[in-house]
C-alpha cells in the first residue's frame, strides 16, 4: 500500500500596496484525523515459487523474494524491489529509486488468514520520512500453494500515521490557494479551472482548482496531462474542521477523512 496519500492544502494572508487578500475559511494548518479516516483500496498479491508480485500496484512485474534489489520498470516512483520472506504469514517489501529508499513495508496476515496490516515507513521525494499502519480485510484467495500473503485484500482502516504526513497548510492568494506540507509538497493555483504546477510529489505534476461556495473547493490532480486523483474540501459554518473526500481513479480507490484546524 502506498503512502496515503490525502490531498494537500494552503492559505495565508498577502498584501501589496494595490490589492489586500482577505483570509478565507480554508487559510492556517490542518491536522487530519486518523480515527475519521475511511479508505476503499483493494491489493491484489501474490507470492508463490518464490516469486512477488502486485497487480494493483503501478509496477506489476514479478520479482524473486530472495532479499535482494531487483530492478524494475515503469513507475516514476521506484525503479527498484527488494521483497524478503520473514515467515509463512509475514514479508517485508522494500522500494527505491535511484538507490534511494522510497518505502519499507511490513505485509503480515493475520492467524485466522483474513485480515493482514500494512506498516509503512516511507521517504518523499525531498527526504522527508514519514509512516503509517492500515488494516484490510481478505475479499478474494490467493492461488494454491502461495504464500498468506497472496490474494485480493481491502483496505478499509487507517490505524496511525505520523504527524508529519497528516499536516496541510492552505494560504489565500488572490482568486486562488497556495498549499503547504512537511513531506515537501507544494502548489500554488488560481480558482479558474486550470492547470498550475505542483512540487514534491512524482506522481502529481499539475493541479487545478474550482471554488464550489465560500466554504467548498475541488481539486483535480494531474500527471502529464492524466488525472490521478481529485478530492473537494468544505469547512464547517464554525470553521474548526475541514471535511474532505477523494478519488484516485488509476487505482479505483477512495477515502475520505476530517481535518481539524490547529
Amino acid at each position: 500500500m502506498r503512502p496515503l496519500t490525502c490531498a494537500a492544502m494552503c492559505l495565508a494572508v498577502i498584501s501589496t500596496a494595490s490589492v489586500v487578500t482577505a483570509q478565507s475559511p480554508f487559510d492556517g494548518t490542518w491536522k487530519f484525523s486518523v480515527e475519521s479516516t475511511k479508505l476503499s483500496e483493494k491489493s491484489t498479491m501474490t507470492l508463490k515459487d518464490g516469486v512477488y508480485a502486485c497487480n494493483s500496484c503501478d509496477v506489476k512485474e514479478g520479482v524473486k523474494a530472495d532479499g535482494k534489489d531487483h530492478p524494475v520498470a515503469g513507475s516514476v516512483f521506484i525503479d527498484a524491489k527488494n521483497v524478503t520472506i520473514l515467515s509463512d504469514s509475514a514479508v517485508v517489501i522494500v522500494t527505491k529509486k535511484s538507490g534511494k529508499l522510497v518505502d519499507s513495508e511490513r505485509v503480515t496476515v493475520a492467524a485466522d488468514g483474513k485480515s493482514v496490516t500494512f506498516e509503512t515507513t516511507f521517504v518523499s521525494a525531498s527526504g522527508q520520512e514519514g509512516t503509517n499502519k492500515a488494516e484490510a480485510v481478505l475479499v478474494a484467495p490467493g492461488p494454491s500453494g502461495a504464500h498468506k500473503i497472496s490474494g485480493t485484500w481491502e483496505v478499509r482502516k487507517l490505524v496511525s500515521a505520523s504527524e508529519n504526513s497528516s499536516l496541510v497548510t492552505f494560504t489565500s492568494t488572490p482568486n486562488g490557494l497556495s498549499m503547504t506540507d512537511p513531506m515537501g509538497n507544494a502548489w500554488d493555483a488560481k480558482f479558474d479551472g486550470k492547470d498550475y504546477p505542483s512540487k514534491g510529489d512524482p506522481g502529481v505534476t499539475h493541479v487545478s482548482l474550482k471554488k464550489i461556495d465560500e466554504r467548498t473547493f475541488e481539486e483535480t490532480d494531474k500527471r502529464n496531462g492524466t488525472i490521478v486523483g481529485t478530492m473537494r474540501a468544505t469547512v464547517s459554518a464554525d470553521g474548526k474542521t475541514l471535511s474532505a473526500e477523494g478519488k484516485d481513479p488509476i487505482h479505483n480507490s477512495s477515502w475520505s477523512a476530517t481535518a481539524i484546524k490547529q
